[in-house]
């Protein structure tokens, strides 16, 4: 019997970790509640029309609820965070324009795994 891809169990782990504990914790619930209330708990508003259509404008406005504690400035490790984000997201454009450059057929699934 072949061993099991270790990414796949990476990629288990991580979504684990990730969204399970988000939904056990009530993290998804509170970001749910916070775009439909249209404010946050300290009562601070929320946007949430930005494009008029309202099945669009629930999920911005649940991302815009998720990232305000690190763009609101409260807390100095959000910068630290998206200077890490931008810094992998180099990467990965860089790779994606050398894959071009190179000639090779790019397939989803070979971006992916």
């Amino acid at each position: 019997m072949p061993s099991p891809n270790p990414y796949l169990l990476l990629s288990i782990l991580g979504f684990y970790l990730l969204w399970v504990n988000m939904y056990f914790n009530s993290t998804v619930s509170a970001l749910g509640n916070t775009s439909a209330a249209g404010n946050f708990p300290d009562g601070r508003p929320l946007l949430n029309s930005f494009t008029g259509w309202a099945p669009l404008d629930q999920n911005i406005a649940t991302i815009v609820a998720f990232f305000d504690e690190m763009t609101n400035g409260s807390d100095p490790g959000g910068k630290f965070l998206y200077m890490d984000v931008i810094s992998t997201l180099h990467s990965a454009i860089l790779w994606f324009m050398l894959e071009v450059l190179r000639g090779s057929e790019l397939k989803l699934m070979g971006l992916l795994v």
